[in-house]
């Protein structure tokens, strides 16, 4: 204190600007410097101290990168604690990722028993192998009773085989689980169809189309009031809904907002599909398209469209067989799993026609099952699609491609009434525009389908 005293005296005292009465405007000026002066002065030990520490010396220029650096490194903290909690907070907000669906309930057993079965039979057999009984349903394709029953999972395996022996019990088995094919443009597949040369011919009058899905947005405008019949074998199991069910009716039936493969739809919707919290997406069960396949048979559907996938099912095979001996065509998604997965179902049953897509340009879809199963290729790769109350969407998927084929065999089945679904497949294949090795492949079957060779005539006959 004593330096800087001297010096502040020394400087006050220097020159014209010693202070005097009446000068006070002039110094001022040299007053304020002189503070400023002492103030580093006063400075000057503690940053002596700082350096004596391993800190900054005297060097202004290294104290001044010094503190940028300690504040470049507080908001540097501060902005990562920022980030992260506004990361967390993304995560909180971002909908489940959907999760793998194996092939079965891992604790339910389906029973099929005769209608002749007897209450007492039903019980006796649940008594015996301590099955917790849950619901059960009458199948009429099948002339069965489906009888579903809880077990604990790591007993599944041996209550199959044990039950297997009972002869009052015709058959047991999983309660299987399927997942919808598709994923999240203008409508090229109308074109590279050649729609309107086709409704010349045919609009579908007559032919009853039955879709087991997720369900259908019946008050989409895309549909302009058409009425669609409904029936839902979940029994609002969820009030979640999909859009996947919407998607592939808007592609057969749509009437205003986008055009449909059939203008004058005559369109069943069986809700076989319901949101699983525990998947954290759509899943169907044995338990739920049996009913759905059920009750559109008793309906007089013509034309069965199945966008959806699983494993290999002793109960829907019979059922699908029943079926097609009514003369139904069924139409299958081949299944959207990959060049190395295995066959899905119900695509890969003999008498399904099984749908693979292709892009606009022709190009198989990326996430396509391969397999000698499939029959032909449509339109299925971004494909302009009802979603939501009133929106639209472009989706992707085997899904998407087994609508367009559905929709034509629709087409065909009323330009030939008589015609028998070994035929419209024979033809489907016959007709085909080849796109891969030539002939029959693995990747697009026997190539892209054309309806204006299946529908205008000559009329196809058996």
């Amino acid at each position: 204190m004593r330096k800087v005293a001297l010096i502040a005296n020394t400087r006050m005292n220097t020159g014209a600007d010693t202070l005097r009465p009446g000068t006070s405007g002039r110094v001022w000026p040299h007053l304020l410097a002189g503070l400023v002066l002492g103030a580093v002065f006063l400075l000057a030990p503690t940053v002596a101290f700082a350096g004596d520490r391993g800190g900054f010396g005297d060097s202004t220029a290294r104290w001044k990168r010094a503190a940028n650096f300690a504040s470049d490194r507080t908001f540097g903290i501060e902005l990562k604690r920022r980030q992260s909690i506004g990361a967390k907070r993304a995560r909180r907000r971002r909908p489940s990722e959907p999760g793998p669906v194996p092939a079965s309930h891992p604790d339910q057993l389906l029973v099929a028993f005769s209608l002749r079965a007897s209450e007492d039979d039903i019980d006796q057999i649940a008594a015996a192998h301590d099955l917790t009984r849950v619901e059960d349903i009458t199948i009429a394709l099948l002339d069965q009773r489906i009888v579903k029953f809880k077990v604990p999972p790591d007993q599944r395996k041996r209550l199959i085989a044990a039950l297997s022996e009972d002869d009052r019990i015709e058959r047991v088995q999983p309660n299987h689980l399927y997942v919808l094919g598709g994923s999240q443009a203008s409508q090229y597949a109308l074109e590279k169809l050649n729609v309107d040369e086709v409704h010349k011919h045919a609009d579908g009058t007559d032919i009853r189309i039955a879709l087991l899905d997720s369900g259908v947005n019946q008050r989409h405008p895309v549909f302009g009031g058409l009425q669609i019949e409904q029936f839902d074998a979940t029994d609002g199991n969820t009030e979640k809904q999909d859009d996947h069910g919407t998607a592939v009716a808007s592609l057969i039936a749509a009437q205003t907002g986008m055009k449909g493969l059939v203008p004058n739809a005559d369109l069943l919707s069986a809700r076989t599909f319901t949101y699983s919290g525990r998947w954290r997406r759509m899943v169907g069960e044995t338990y739920f398209l049996l009913q759905g396949l059920d009750w559109a048979v008793l309906k007089g559907a013509r034309v069965f469209n199945m966008s959806f996938a699983g494993p290999k099912d002793g109960l829907m095979h019979a059922a699908l067989e029943a079926t097609l001996k009514t003369d139904a065509v069924i139409v299958a998604a081949a299944g959207n799993n990959g060049r190395k997965a295995a066959p899905a179902y119900p695509a890969a049953y003999k008498g399904v026609i099984a749908v693979t897509a292709t892009d606009r340009r022709n190009r198989l879809y990326r996430h396509a099952n391969r397999g000698k199963y499939i029959l032909v290729a449509a339109p299925g790769v971004n494909i302009l699609s009802a979603a939501g109350q009133e929106g639209y969407s472009r989706k992707s998927g085997t899904s998407m491609a087994a609508a367009h084929v559905t929709g034509i065999v629709a087409l065909m089945m009323q330009s030939a009434p008589d015609v028998k679904p070994k035929t419209i497949a024979e033809q489907l294949a016959a007709t085909a525009s080849d796109l891969g090795k030539e002939g029959h492949d693995s990747s697009f079957g026997y190539g892209m389908i054309n309806p204006v060779a299946l529908v205008a005539p000559p009329s196809l006959t058996n």
